[in-house]
């Protein structure tokens, strides 16, 4: 399920790209690829389950630069940011491209779907920024 919705992914950010003005391109190239790097190699080493059961496989991508696991306290922190990174990679195209938004919304349906489901399995969901917000975990009184 993760190579899947990476592939979506990949798909959504790469039409996007071809769609957009030159500026708006380079922009949007720029904080796409930054963002993707800033995850992988900050935000995965401090997830509680990198290296130990990742949903998505993208904990690969740090053990094969060789990123040992790093203190977990600025996990929320960065979850919060990578949310706003999500964010902003999914609306930018839908703002900049509004002829378009059929295309995007079809590609960006079973992304959301997929992250949802995913999310709601999760181990690290209770310390996750965007998992907390998208599971509703009945809790035991």
């Amino acid at each position: 399920m993760g190579l899947f919705e990476s592939v979506l992914i990949a798909v959504y950010f790469f039409v996007g790209l071809y769609h957009l003005g030159l500026v708006l391109k380079i922009v949007y190239g720029f904080v796409g690829f930054a963002g993707f790097v800033f995850l992988r190699f900050l935000l995965c080493p401090v997830c509680p389950l990198y290296g130990n059961g990742c949903s998505v496989g993208w904990d690969e991508v740090g053990r094969f630069f060789k990123l040992g696991a790093r203190e977990k306290r600025f996990f929320p922190l960065y979850t919060k940011l990578a949310t706003f990174y999500w964010i902003f990679l999914f609306l930018f195209p839908l703002v900049f491209v509004p002829d378009r938004e059929n295309i995007f919304l079809i590609i960006l349906l079973p992304i959301v779907v997929i992250q949802v489901a995913r999310c709601k399995k999760c181990r690290a969901a209770d310390v996750c920024f965007f998992g907390r917000s998208v599971n509703v975990r009945s809790k035991k009184t």
